[in-house]
């Protein structure tokens, strides 16, 4: 079954349970009209024109602005094939609109909202349909909001509380770079150095790399002792970034350590031509 076909299995299903089933209880066991859970053209037309406004004023404002955000483009669309033509982006979306979004807007919109709008009023019914229509989206691109929550926690010190929060957003999207190098940071502080090493080290072969990441790998390898696996990754980040004392110096302390005095030589020599400025270095 390929990502259109599973996807059409859940519309389809969905159509059933949140539209046909309500329909029938609706006429057959309530013995109402469905014009009587909201389910009527009414004014048609002009309902069409505010629909067609709101449509592209929420595109523009709301949809394109999160489609630039990573976990958001990493979970939609369900169908990755959708892209591939304009063919398959009709396919995927007419068959949500028809199935999907209709059965969805009269399941809660309709058969709960009006079913309960004679019990409680307008707005507690609103309220209540809100509930389980937002339950759905649970677990659906939260990453963002567990990285915010954890960057605000290590910025306040909180470092137990924060890597949980990252450790969460990190585990939801293991190929980003950003919840990986904000969970590394609080792996650092919190002298994790074989965690930072775990979840970091496939991030060096990657086509854009990152300075940070090269750092605390260094650093982690140092700390641990492990100075070939150290003098590798600046290496890589010297290739990638330039000559830079910050990972010229540590270089040279691991050729120090086992003992490859020439080499520590040379890599001080050039971080001081880089900056002269350095008399923990001179020594």
């Amino acid at each position: 079954m390929n990502d259109f076909e599973a996807v059409l299995y859940m519309f389809l299903t969905a159509f059933f349970l949140m539209g046909v089933l309500p329909a029938v209880f609706v006429l057959l066991i309530f013995h109402e009209r469905l014009s009587d859970y909201g389910l009527t053209l009414g004014d048609w037309k002009k309902d069409l024109q505010v629909t067609a406004f709101l449509l592209i004023l929420i595109c523009v404002v709301f949809v394109y602005p999160s489609s630039q955000i990573q976990e958001i483009r990493a979970s939609f669309p369900l169908d990755k094939g959708a892209g591939d033509s304009i063919s398959a982006f009709l396919k995927l979306q007419v068959s949500r609109g028809l199935l999907f979004y209709s059965a969805w807007e009269f399941f809660f919109r309709g058969f709960i909202l009006f079913g309960l709008r004679k019990y409680t009023g307008d707005w507690m019914a609103i309220c209540i349909q809100v509930i389980p229509s937002s339950m759905w989206h649970i677990g659906m691109a939260t990453p963002e909001v567990f990285s915010s929550l954890g960057k605000q926690s290590y910025n306040k010190g909180d470092m137990n509380k924060a890597r949980i929060y990252l450790e969460d957003a990190y585990h939801k999207m293991t190929n980003s770079l950003d919840y990986a190098t904000n969970l590394a940071k609080a792996y650092y502080n919190m002298r994790e150095y074989k965690k930072i090493i775990q979840i970091l080290s496939a991030f060096p072969e990657s086509s854009n790399p990152s300075y940070e990441i090269h750092l605390f790998l260094g650093k982690s390898h140092q700390t641990l002792g492990e100075y070939n696996n150290d003098v590798e990754i600046y290496n890589k980040a010297i290739s990638h970034f330039g000559i830079d004392v910050n990972l010229l110096n540590p270089m040279g302390e691991c050729y120090n350590k086992f003992g490859s005095m020439d080499e520590a030589l040379a890599v001080w020599e050039k971080s001081l031509e880089v900056n002269a400025d350095q008399p923990q270095i001179k020594k």
